[in-house]
């Protein structure tokens, strides 16, 4: 009778254990979930913040319109700047498809090389959406590169708490200032 009582004040004790029905990852903090209420639209499943985050990655179609709508505004900010005087050639229309992956790789490698410089540790470093095209490890960081390099992210985090959010806020800062220079050097 006494491990009766004894098991059910652990078990009011102990944390809830929430488990992602996608990719089975199990966890007591209930942030890292999305715990769907009973009315809810579906999916009604309890699904992690990475599993959620794939969930709603955008249709082809809205891809397709994404790749438009960054892929140009290069050309869009010359032809501006030229007040519409631009002589749009092939080399400017290539040098404008081909800037912004690189300037989304300068722009992500700048948060990664600004958190381990100061003591943040890095766990991925992910360009673009869609499927994954490449994976590789460089200095014991994932990075992968998705079909469609657009956008990017930068997974970081610190056993440090010393400084964390000032840490935290210049390793964000560092990606678009890194981008003002790209465009002041481009300019």
């Amino acid at each position: 009778m006494e491990t009766q009582v004894l098991s059910a004040v652990e078990a009011a004790i102990a944390p809830e254990i929430l488990k992602c029905s996608r990719c089975g990852i199990e966890s007591a903090e209930h942030t890292c979930f999305i715990v769907p209420d009973r009315y809810s639209k579906p999916p009604r499943d309890t699904r992690c913040l990475a599993c959620e985050q794939r969930r709603v990655i955008p249709s082809r179609y809205v891809g397709v319109l994404s790749v438009l709508a960054v892929v140009f505004w290069p050309l869009a900010i010359v032809t501006m700047l030229l007040h519409g005087d631009a002589d749009l050639r092939i080399p400017i229309i290539l040098f404008a498809c081909l800037s912004t992956p690189l300037a989304v790789v300068a722009h992500e490698l700048s948060h990664a090389l600004t958190a381990l410089a100061l003591g943040l540790e890095v766990g991925r470093i992910s360009l673009g959406n869609g499927r994954v095209l490449w994976r590789v490890n460089l200095l014991e960081i994932p990075i992968e590169i998705h079909a469609w390099p657009l956008s990017g992210r930068v997974a970081i985090g610190s056993a440090n708490l010393r400084y964390l959010r000032t840490r935290v806020w210049i390793t964000h800062l560092m990606g678009p200032m890194t981008n003002g220079v790209l465009a002041l050097g481009t300019a």
